[in-house]
């Protein structure tokens, strides 16, 4: 595979995955109490607050509204990714590498952390399989930012 071919893979796989966390953030903000949330999120999360009983009417409310802050959040985040990796990702700025990767690994120790000490493992597995989703391609296309191999002379 050659290195351009090889670059269009991974920006198109980092652009992919970054579309599909917007669209799961501003679904998740406006559907709260779907199927998909529930079947991926609730029926998971839950227990470990409520491993005796079902969840109560106010924290289900509660639910909503912060269902409604996390993905508008992570809607945002994807976006300002998507808006990165197709620009200066795309044309290798040297910042744009660190600018995707520092936030996602700050968020996966923080967002982690707290799943595992509120025993939220679910979670923590669930950001483990989206922090791999990004550490794949990113570390692929690392050598392009920081060792870029020998530049043509046109003359």
């Amino acid at each position: 595979m050659g290195a351009s071919r090889g670059r269009g893979w991974w920006d198109a796989w980092l652009t992919l995955v970054a579309v599909c966390v917007a669209a799961a953030g501003f679904l998740l903000a406006a559907f709260p109490a779907s199927g998909p949330v529930d079947a991926l999120v609730n029926r998971y999360v839950d227990p470990a607050f409520w491993p005796n009983a079902p969840v109560p009417p106010e924290a289900a409310a509660y639910h909503a509204w912060v269902f409604g802050v996390t993905g508008s959040v992570m809607g945002g985040w994807g976006l300002l990714m998507v808006a990165v990796l197709r620009g200066p990702f795309r044309r290798r700025e040297s910042w744009a590498w660190p600018a995707l990767a520092v936030p996602l690994i700050c968020w996966y120790l923080t967002d982690t952390t707290v799943s595992v000490l509120r025993g939220a493992m679910a979670n923590a597995v669930l950001n483990t399989g989206l922090l791999l989703l990004f550490a794949v391609p990113l570390a692929a296309t690392v050598r392009a930012f920081f060792h870029p191999g020998p530049r043509r002379v046109s003359r």
